[in-house]
């Protein structure tokens, strides 16, 4: 409407002006009581304080933010990655096989360890001698960061193909 563009304009110009704008209400308030002009400016200057201080922080956050974008990148990758093979059922990882036995993947994975099944290297599990070979299980590599010089660094994880879901499964039986 033609009003409203007067008005927003008389504001425009009010702003540009004095660097603030007021509403009919607010000058009344301030004609009759002149302490609330007083509070008013420091309102505004507690305001501006509170938003160099939040600066501050979002700047030292998005800095810490940017040091942590690799971490977040690898759990990308390791997760899309899991559950891309796992929506395919082509393995089960150990935590599914130790709910649907109403244990922990770790319990399991120490159950597991002390029945001479598999053992642990480093930060992965592995079949033993007796076992690996046997189509229990798989090893599943995936692309989990990048080095100082920019080249991929890629990690393995163990796997349970359906076979070894259902050998898993018969240990309980």
């Amino acid at each position: 409407s033609v009003d409203f563009r007067l008005w927003v304009n008389d504001r425009i110009k009010e702003l540009l002006r004095f660097g603030m704008t007021i509403t009919p209400e607010m000058l009344m308030r301030a004609t009759k009581n002149p302490q609330f002009v007083t509070e008013a400016i420091n309102m505004l200057r507690d305001g501006y304080t509170r938003s160099l201080v939040l600066q501050e922080e979002n700047e030292r956050l998005a800095v810490a933010l940017e040091s942590q974008i690799h971490k977040v990148e690898f759990y990308d990758n390791v997760h899309q990655a899991k559950k891309k093979l796992v929506k395919e059922k082509t393995i089960y990882l150990v935590s599914q096989i130790a709910a649907e036995l109403g244990m922990s993947g770790a319990e399991l994975n120490q159950i597991l360890a002390a029945k001479g099944i598999q053992k642990r290297r480093g930060k992965i599990w592995l079949l033993t001698r007796e076992y690996d070979g046997r189509g229990y299980s798989t090893k599943k590599r995936y692309q989990c960061g990048m080095d100082s010089e920019g080249e991929p660094l890629y990690c393995t994880f163990t796997a349970w193909t359906p076979k070894g879901r259902e050998f898993i499964l018969s240990l309980f039986e």
